[in-house]
Order: structure tokens, then sequence, then C-alpha cells
């Protein structure tokens, strides 16, 4: 993109669907660290969410959220943002929300946060899908909507969930241990023994990491591998002995 490229804009504003809007590129900006797209095609009340797109019909934005008082001053979030979604469903937001899209994740997934303590895990999830669905780059909202939804016993939502937060951060040993736990729950035995050697790899103090791997290779039958995982940090047990359901023990 360039500034003063050509800009279509497509939403909903005030209900009215398919309406489509003309403007320019005025600036690629960064706002707290998030890179959006300044453009000055009208973006109203309920067209948040809708397709920016250049002269030839890509897509080039998601638009997000306008400045009232000001004129043109319309804002989308990058078209790669979409990428990594999955399947996960939107849960639905007032068509009138406006202001910053980042602060209004943050309020969502700190509802979720609260539910949680709460030990209301349905509304957990609620609030931290709609939370990466603003955010679709906040790792921390991913990993606790897929250990919300590990509480509700939704395995397969969770596994796609904590997929999303190690492509976030791969760097972290906590995220990787906890897609390989949840890959046990499926009984998927190689991906789990694939995570949870990532984890340790990151970090090879964490017991988790190492109780995951342990776990995993017990799971899995593979014995001799699982009793070579038993020297890790605070583990001393005769993991071949522990029997695993679904498998021989």
């Amino acid at each position: 993109m360039k500034i003063g490229e050509r800009t279509y804009a497509i939403g909903a504003p005030e209900g009215l669907e398919l309406t489509l809007s003309e403007g320019l590129v005025s600036r690629l900006r960064e706002i707290d660290n998030v890179r959006v797209i300044q453009t000055s095609a009208p973006i109203s009340h309920g067209s948040s969410g809708g397709g920016l797109f250049d002269s030839e019909g890509r897509l080039i934005g998601v638009t997000t959220f306008f400045l009232e008082g000001g004129q043109n001053l319309n804002f989308a979030l990058p078209g790669e943002w979409v990428l990594g979604l999955g399947d996960e469903r939107a849960a639905r937001f007032p068509a009138s929300a406006s202001g910053s899209q980042l602060e209004e994740a943050k309020k969502w997934s700190d509802k979720g946060f609260r539910a949680y303590l709460n030990e209301n895990y349905v509304e957990a999830v609620e609030s931290y899908k709609e939370a990466v669905r603003l955010n679709p780059e906040d790792s921390k909202a991913w990993y606790r909507l897929g250990v919300a939804q590990q509480k509700l016993k939704r395995d397969d939502e969770a596994v796609k969930s904590f997929q999303q937060a190690t492509r976030l951060r791969r760097d972290d040993a906590q995220l990787w241990a906890s897609l390989a736990l949840s890959y046990l729950k499926l009984h998927k035995y190689e991906e789990a023994i694939d995570a949870a050697n990532h984890a340790t790899l990151l970090d090879t103090n964490s017991v988790l990491s190492w109780v995951s791997l342990t776990t995993a290779y017990v799971a899995a039958g593979k014995c001799t591998e699982a009793l070579n995982t038993s020297q890790a940090p605070g583990r001393d047990i005769q993991t071949c002995r522990i029997p695993w359901p679904g498998t021989a023990g």
C-alpha cells in the first residue's frame, strides 16, 4: 500500500447493509505498537468489521474504528490480521461500538478474567472470544481462552486456541506445554510429543514441560523415551508403571 492509493470500504453504517464508500490511504501509522491504516473512506457506526479494498478488489484491511469529532479520520487493521483465526466463532459486539479497538479488546479480556475467577467459564469463553476477535495478536487472551475452554471440556476448541497462542509466542514454553496437554486429552499422542518437545527445548528447567513430555511418551506407549525424561527437574518416578487410558500401560 502507498499513501494516496484509492480505497473502497464496504460496511453496514447504521444498519444500511452493503454500503460502499470511497477514499484514499491517508497514512500508514503505528498506534500502541500496532500497525493501522488511516483512510479517508467514510466509516460510520455499524461499519466495524467491514472490508477495505484497493482498486483491484483485493482486501487490504478490516475497518475498525474512527475518531469522532474529526473529518475522515477512519482506521482499519491490516488484512493479514484475519489470518490464523481458524474456525473460532466471533462473539457478538454492539454495532454502535466506537473508539480504540485495542482498548475494547482489553475490556473484554478483563471481563473474561473476572468471569474465570468467578468460575463462570461460559462467560469467560465468550468474553475471550470477543477479545481475540478485536485483537487477534493477543497471545495471552488466546491462552486464557484455551484454559477456559478446557474447563468446559471443549478440548477441540482449546487446542485451536493454544495453537494460536504458540503461533504468536513461539518462545513461550508454558504455551507449548499447555498445547501438549490438550493434545493428550484428544489422544493425539504424536502431536502432544512434538508440542512437549518444543516446551522442553525452550525451558529445560520447566517441570510442567517435562511432565507433559513424559506423560505424552507414556500415553503413546513409548516407555524407553518416557524413562529417559524422568530424570528431569522435579521428576523421580517410574513413569512406565503408570497406565494411561487407551494404552497397554
